[in-house]
């Protein structure tokens, strides 16, 4: 499967795209502008349905999933995180060899430790902390690949700004690695070709053609102001 875009889409390739920041994108941010009063504290209008099922699969150091996620998603679920519901696997193109209990990333060492402590955050901490935090990371650790693992110290600082009580990451981190990995490796959709791999209501949607917030709207069946004001 080609792209026009280079992705992160094979375990043995590693490719440096981006993903622009599309009109349909700026327009939603200034219309999130208009919802945030003087003092910045989103104003958060009620949910009238079932939320929407959005899954990410990605993976650390992979700038594709980087640009992905501070430009399309975290805007997006600022905007309408009351209508989504998140599922966020950083495990992306790993081999996980179940019988040898190893697993080789695309980037390196370096994404499979970065992997688990992100997957360690998505268990451990709700969507508006472990987006947070992943949205940190992807500022804070070089992307590409990288051989040995990131000083821990790079994670508490994001787990610090997210909210995320470092502790409970870190005992998880340290004894939980091969576990948590291991159920990634089983949560990620077997169809997936590429990273970033995004979902809706299980559903595969291209993340070059479909803007999320749009998707997001059209598959929620109810009424939200942040959806129908996009509309007027």
């Amino acid at each position: 499967h080609i792209r026009s875009n280079s992705w992160c889409h094979s375990p043995d390739t590693v490719v440096y795209g981006m993903v622009p920041l599309t009109m349909k994108t700026l327009i939603h941010l200034i219309f999130l502008a208009f919802l945030l009063p003087s003092d910045g504290a989103l104003i958060r209008a009620k949910a009238t349905a079932d939320k929407v099922k959005v899954l990410l699969c990605s993976e650390a150091l992979c700038p594709d999933c980087e640009q992905y996620i501070q430009k399309t998603l975290f805007p997006a679920y600022n905007l309408l995180s009351e209508i989504i519901d998140l599922d966020m696997i950083p495990y992306g193109n790993a081999l996980i060899n179940t019988t040898a209990k190893t697993v080789e990333c695309q980037h390196g060492a370096g994404e499979c430790d970065a992997n688990v402590w992100e997957l360690c955050a998505v268990k451990w901490f709700p969507s508006d902390q472990h987006l947070p935090f992943m949205e940190c990371l992807t500022h804070s650790l070089p992307m590409g690949y990288h051989d040995e693992p990131f000083d821990p110290k790079i994670f508490e600082d994001c787990s610090e700004k997210a909210g995320l009580w470092f502790s409970r990451l870190k005992s998880c981190h340290d004894k939980d690695a091969w576990a948590i990995q291991k159920d990634a490796a089983d949560q990620t959709p077997d169809d997936h070709e590429y990273v970033p791999w995004v979902e809706i209501n299980g559903s595969h949607i291209d993340e070059e053609k479909v803007d999320l917030v749009t998707a997001i709207c059209d598959a929620y069946e109810g009424e939200f102001e942040g959806c129908s004001a996009m509309e007027r």
